[in-house]
């Protein structure tokens, strides 16, 4: 009897089962780290593909907008002119002859200057603004010159809304995208851009004027051209919006 308890209290098998038991926890834990790391790196890796593919869409819209200001050009037209009225006395004599001024703002052109002289695809969009602007330009420029201004045109400026679809090779393709132009006081034109349904991020651009604003430089008679005004891309960056607003809250 006693040596059989002897041999219970010297045997190895339950703790060999101890043992056994603790090295499968542990491989059971290693093995859930793994797939968990796994799951996240193929859930981070899915939002990184659409994130990108967003980036896409988004840039894909603006630079064709770009490309269209790019090899664009806005000229304003005037025409001016001069009448003679002679001043007369109660006898109807000419005591004077004196000089009349009128100035005419005509239609002014949106063209494409490559590869053909054409109208450009935003002129209903963007020309009504231009021309708006250019009649501010004249009557600043001719205030106080004597000058009259005919039939002045009136307006006011508001942002445009357009919608594009792009060709990206991605799911994304066909998918609305939502453009914003805006023209400002220097004939800079603001982008904004982002996707329909998922407006997470959006990419905002500017253009800028290569040259000065159209002005009235030549007061000959006759029908006159302003210099051409083409844009440049000042700068185009990707937000993301919940940040945005965040901050904007915060």
């Amino acid at each position: 009897m006693t040596g059989a308890i002897s041999r219970k209290l010297r045997s190895q098998r339950g703790a060999s089962m101890l043992l056994a038991l603790l090295f499968l926890l542990i491989c059971s834990m290693v093995t859930a780290s793994i797939l968990m790391a796994a799951v996240a790196n193929a859930g981070k890796h899915r939002s990184n593909l659409e994130e990108h593919q967003i980036y896409l869409a988004l840039s894909s819209a603006v630079s064709t907008l770009c490309d269209e200001l790019n090899r664009s050009e806005y000229r304003g037209q005037y025409e001016y002119w001069e009448e003679t009225e002679d001043i007369t006395n109660d006898d109807e004599e000419v005591i004077e002859t004196i000089i009349l001024k009128y100035l005419r703002q005509l239609d002014g052109t949106y063209t494409h200057t490559s590869p053909a002289t054409e109208d450009g695809n935003l002129k209903n969009v963007l020309l009504n603004d231009f021309e708006f602007l250019f009649a501010e330009e004249i009557s600043s420029a001719l205030t106080g010159s004597g000058i009259t201004i005919v039939d002045p045109k009136s307006g006011a400026i508001s942002p445009h809304t357009l919608i594009l679809t792009t060709a990206t090779g991605t799911e994304l393709d066909d998918t609305p995208v939502h453009i914003t132009l805006e023209v400002k006081e220097s004939y800079a034109i603001y982008v904004t851009a982002y996707l329909d349904g998922l407006n997470t991020y959006k990419v905002e651009a500017e253009l800028t004027p290569k040259e000065n604003k159209p002005t009235v430089s030549n007061l000959s008679v006759g029908t006159h051209d302003t210099e051409a005004m083409q844009w440049t891309l000042g700068w185009i960056t990707i937000l993301d919006v919940e940040e945005e607003g965040g901050a904007a809250g915060a």
